[in-house]
């Protein structure tokens, strides 16, 4: 935004914190709180922070990673490790195909953004770019046969935070625009255009990694903060009965 001049002060490790308190803020509310409840709306809303901010952590994760297939196996042993938790927390049942985890998602994001860019890395003036971009296309189709949650959407976001991170990354516009069409394609776009709210600490992120903390911390983070929370809900169960 031209004469507009942001004082940027979060860190990659800021923005991962923001992102896991407001899942767990979403799921405290999918898990325990009845639609009807006055709390459900406004925790689901919050909740609605968390997924543009992964995605553009992906997006910048595929920039500075050292070794990208590394960073793609992690995110895959996490989510095969998650999927019996969310299955268990979401669905009441030991595996449910019909919606998979949200690293399941990252992963395939992450998997088209490589894609990408390797084969537009052969050459702008090739066919390369266009097979990268059909691969990329495929990742969608993939995380939408396969149910991975959020499904082509979602890889689609995570693309636009992509370029965002390489193309537009002095635009606040772009992301804007891209978060409000997203917002209206889903199912529920009334809470979907709370997404938009994570503009705001995405625009104030600096490009530093920040705190040294062990990565490790934030995958294990996923399953295990929903085995607490299925433990909880078990254990309140058993106290109601």
């Amino acid at each position: 935004m031209e004469g507009f001049t942001l004082k940027k002060r979060l860190t990659g490790h800021w923005l991962k914190l923001l992102a896991l308190v407001t899942m767990v803020i979403d799921h405290v509310a999918a898990g325990f709180i009845p639609y009807r409840n006055p709390w459900w709306y406004p925790m689901r809303a919050i909740g609605r922070l968390a997924f543009p901010i992964y995605a553009f952590l992906i997006a910048e994760g595929a920039e500075r990673s050292r070794n990208v297939w590394r960073y793609l196996l992690r995110l895959l042993i996490f989510a095969f490790l998650s999927e019996i938790p969310y299955d268990m927390f979401f669905h009441r049942t030991w595996l449910e195909f019909g919606n998979q985890n949200i690293l399941f998602t990252l992963s395939t994001g992450l998997l088209g953004i490589i894609i990408y860019k390797k084969a537009r890395e052969k050459g702008e003036n090739t066919p390369w770019p266009l097979l990268g971009l059909a691969g990329a296309i495929v990742c969608g189709a993939a995380a939408h046969y396969l149910n991975f949650d959020y499904g082509w959407k979602g890889i689609a976001l995570i693309f636009a935070m992509y370029h965002w991170r390489t193309v537009f990354k002095d635009s606040l516009y772009y992301p804007f625009l891209l978060a409000l069409l997203m917002a209206l394609m889903w199912q529920q776009p009334r809470i979907q255009l709370f997404a938009l709210l994570a503009i705001i600490p995405l625009s104030f992120y600096n490009g530093e990694r920040g705190s040294s903390v062990n990565k490790y911390l934030f995958y294990i983070f996923y399953p295990l903060h929903i085995l607490i929370l299925l433990h909880v809900r078990m254990a309140m169960a058993g106290g109601a009965g």
